[in-house]
């Protein structure tokens, strides 16, 4: 963990030098980022549930027509299947970690924009890992480029979240005593 933290001052500093976004387009993104994450979860589990079996069933039948014919090409072969599964393994975790975010960035709390980011940077450590095995660097430079832009929209809310921009202030003094009045007797 502290390796992200390590990684996210960085980003910081970087983040400080490039133009900033307007702040009624930033306080929006916080404000509803929750809702965008939602979104893109319930997406990610449906085409969990139509592309992943569409995905192996087509692989496995070019399989077995390759071996039948001695036919091989992109999918057929062990790298092809390596890419594919880390490809679900890839979905299935940041699905899991932007679902657990949800609250959080309801909540504005840092813990969710925390899991945001650390959900990109799996993300982005297993999709150059599927382009390196298949040796698809135009995919990979693809990937690259649309990662540093979210990046650059994560860092420019990053200050709503920031555990220093808390709004929630704690009380430290205590209310004061005052006796109740009394009238004199008649």
């Amino acid at each position: 963990m502290e390796t992200v933290r390590t990684l996210e001052k960085q980003l910081v500093e970087i983040n400080k030098g490039l133009p900033k976004l307007p702040k009624g387009l930033t306080k929006w993104l916080a404000d509803y980022g929750w809702l965008l994450v939602l979104i893109g979860v319930v997406l990610s589990v449906l085409s969990l549930f139509t592309v992943v079996p569409a995905l192996l069933t087509a692989l496995g039948i070019l399989s077995l027509v390759g071996a039948q014919y001695g036919i091989f090409g992109y999918g057929l072969d062990l790298f092809g299947w390596l890419s594919a599964i880390l490809s679900i393994v890839n979905l299935l975790i940041v699905i899991y970690l932007e679902a657990v975010a949800i609250s959080p960035l309801k909540d504005k709390k840092y813990r969710g924009w925390e899991l945001i980011f650390i959900a990109s940077l799996v993300s982005i450590t297993l999709g150059a890992i599927g382009s390196i095995i298949t040796l698809a660097l135009g995919s990979l430079l693809v990937t690259l480029v649309f990662y540093a832009i979210g990046l650059y929209f994560l860092f420019q809310v990053r200050e709503h979240f920031a555990p220093h921009a808390l709004k929630e202030k704690v009380v430290t003094t205590k209310p004061e005593f005052k006796a109740p009045v009394t009238e004199p007797k008649k």
